[in-house]
């Protein structure tokens, strides 16, 4: 891969867990389009990518989620060197 940008959203009751939510969801991402990043955690992603996000947080609305804010989350993903 020679980079990725993609949009999701994830929910948390604060910035840090809307960070953490993003950086499994991109973990996860990463694993799937290449089972060699088996290795890969939300530890060492760091390591391995560059990851920029630009984050929209809003208050979450919707009574079936019981989190106290939603973000629409772009992530920037490139391999480090």
């Amino acid at each position: 891969m020679k980079s990725a940008t993609f949009t999701f959203n994830v929910t948390g009751d604060s910035y840090s867990e809307l960070q953490e939510k993003a950086d499994a969801i991109v973990v996860e991402f990463l694993r799937d389009e290449d089972s060699e990043q088996e290795h890969l955690d939300v530890n060492n992603l760091e390591s391995f990518f560059s990851v920029d996000y630009d984050m929209t947080v809003d208050e979450n609305q919707d009574m079936e989620v019981d989190s106290d804010y939603r973000a629409q989350v772009t992530s920037r993903i490139k391999p480090r060197r």
